[in-house]
């Protein structure tokens, strides 16, 4: 892929953990993640948009992983917003192998999690003011680490026992994660009354 320098952004303000939104991969390639990505939002116009706003971030690899995150979440518990989560997860852990996707965010007392392993969803819940949907069960001991009332820090504590807990990367680890990472960005261009959605990619500094 070549690279399409659009522009420097600066301005990126990550939130992770509270009140956000993250997908974690199984894989140190950061590249090869944003093609896919782009081929799942080519596949199905619209889909990237829709639920993680105009613009995600893929981060440089950590300790054998790679975060995905965004600026907004824009999407529900609702039966769409679901499926639609369900399908990025899918396509994407086909060519990844295995990606986790967690949402936290108290103000809308919405939580979730998932995880998908060479194209099938293993565990999957997420309970917000739309409705509650899950597919399979926690093993015991990760029911524990849940405890019974999920809340934001249910979240944290399984996204360690999966893969990394956001919270224990120091601040300057983080922005040497975001240096250099690449952007993924949806922007509409106008032209009189016409307006085509065009699917940009540019790195970081």
């Amino acid at each position: 892929m070549k690279d399409v320098e659009i522009e420097i952004d600066d301005a990126f303000e990550y939130s992770i953990g509270y009140k956000s939104y993250w997908m974690i991969a199984k894989s140190i390639e950061s590249q090869k993640i944003v093609e896919f990505l782009k081929e799942i939002e080519l596949r199905k116009q619209g889909i990237m948009l829709k639920h993680i706003n105009w613009k995600v971030y893929v981060l440089k690899p950590f300790q054998g992983w790679t975060f995905i995150i965004g600026e907004v979440y824009a999407g529900s518990s609702s039966k769409q917003s679901v499926d639609d989560i369900q399908y990025i997860l899918k396509k994407l852990s086909q060519q990844i192998g295995e990606v986790q996707f967690f949402v936290s965010d108290r103000s809308v007392d919405l939580y979730g999690w998932s995880k998908a392993i060479d194209g099938n969803i293993i565990q999957l819940y997420i309970n917000g003011q739309s409705g509650t949907y899950s597919i399979g069960m926690l093993p015991v001991e990760e029911q524990v680490i849940i405890g019974k009332c999920i809340d934001e820090e249910s979240i944290i504590r399984l996204a360690e026992a999966w893969s990394i807990n956001p919270l224990l990367i120091p601040d300057n680890k983080w922005n040497n994660l975001y240096k250099d990472s690449l952007c993924v960005v949806r922007k509409k261009s106008c032209n009189s009354n016409k307006c085509l959605k065009i699917f940009q990619i540019y790195k970081t500094r």
